[in-house]
């Protein structure tokens, strides 16, 4: 860390690999983390649900529940993204990184962090055929005020509750 110190932010996952072995814990997981994220914005996305299910398997050893939880909530936001990215909406592993987010985002008041989650878990149910269930979600997305977004996730919600309504029937 101290004698190439661009590691911490060109290779993350390089450091992190040896904190891990080391023990350190504390200092690996946002390591890992930041490799998803960087391995992610490549569009690497083997390599970006590798670290961020690294950094995940790692969050046990955290003493800190409230700490280890809100980690737990953004390692799994990036995940159902990078697993969407990989395999489509349709594919099983978006409920399984996003659902436990869910209840992460509700019991921590993460209001930033809802959108991407339910409109994942949106678009993951309307492609699996479980329109009714989609519905469900996109009505989470009532309001800009009850979700915390941007304008930019304002607009793809948007368009998911459209795209639910279509494929329900309900013009």
């Amino acid at each position: 860390e101290e004698r190439f110190a661009n590691i911490k932010t060109t290779e993350p996952e390089l450091l992190a690999h040896h904190l891990t072995a080391a023990g350190l814990t504390e200092a690996a997981i946002p390591l890992w983390q930041s490799a998803g994220e960087l391995a992610l914005k490549r569009m690497a996305l083997p390599e970006a649900i590798a670290h961020l299910q690294r950094g995940l398997a790692e969050l046990p050893k955290l003493k800190n529940l409230s700490e280890r939880e809100s980690i737990e909530l953004e390692l799994r936001v990036a995940l159902g993204a990078a697993w969407m990215g990989l395999g489509g909406w349709f594919n099983p592993n978006v409920p399984l990184a996003l659902d436990p987010a869910w209840n992460l985002v509700k019991k921590h008041g993460r209001r930033e962090l809802m959108a991407p989650i339910i409109w994942g878990l949106a678009m993951h149910l309307a492609t699996t055929g479980r329109i009714e269930d989609s519905l469900t979600w996109v009505q989470k997305f009532v309001d800009p005020t009850d979700v915390s977004a941007s304008d930019d996730m304002w607009m793809v919600m948007e368009m998911t509750k459209c795209v639910c309504l279509f494929w329900h029937g309900d013009l």
